[in-house]
């Protein structure tokens, strides 16, 4: 693409380069490019077209090849028509964008209204709202029913060495 844009500011009228880089940006997924290329690609052979004695900007041009008024019908066929493929994916792409955008919406509002309350909580008070909901006294993580392990007391004399 950047050897195509170096060309086309070299000579503008450059038109296998300038269909050359639309295809490039087709490849790359780049369909907004690729459609604004494709546009001005056909709106300078139609300009050509209509002005039969040679437009101005020809005369301009330090090169004259390949200029617009050169370009065969076959391939400003094929550039609509590549023209028109470009659109319809653009509008693929763009329809598969939003469902994409859709899914994640509708997972992160499953996700909020299930751990909502709890998403910044800490994690005893997501356990005590679990077993609060289970109506269930018990707490498996607490082995001694809410009192302390009886510890005995050692002395310094009692403890190993």
């Amino acid at each position: 693409i950047s050897d195509c844009s170096i060309a086309l500011r070299i000579h503008p009228y450059y038109m296998k380069v300038m269909l050359r880089r639309c295809r490039c940006y087709v490849r790359l997924n780049r369909f907004e490019e690729a459609q604004t290329s494709y546009e001005h690609y056909l709106k300078l052979v139609q300009q050509a077209r209509k002005s039969r004695p040679p437009a101005q900007y020809l005369s301009d041009m330090s090169c004259n090849f390949d200029s617009p008024q050169d370009v065969r019908d076959s391939d400003l066929d094929a550039a609509r028509n590549e023209l028109a493929e470009v659109m319809r994916v653009k509008l693929k792409a763009e329809s598969s964008a939003k469902m994409k955008n859709a899914e994640k919406e509708r997972k992160q509002k499953w996700y909020n209204s299930s751990f909502g309350d709890n998403a910044n909580g800490d994690a005893q008070r997501c356990r005590q709202q679990w077993y609060n909901e289970q109506n269930d006294t018990s707490h498996r993580w607490d082995s001694f029913n809410g009192r302390a392990p009886n510890r005995k007391t050692r002395s310094k004399s009692e403890q190993p060495r």
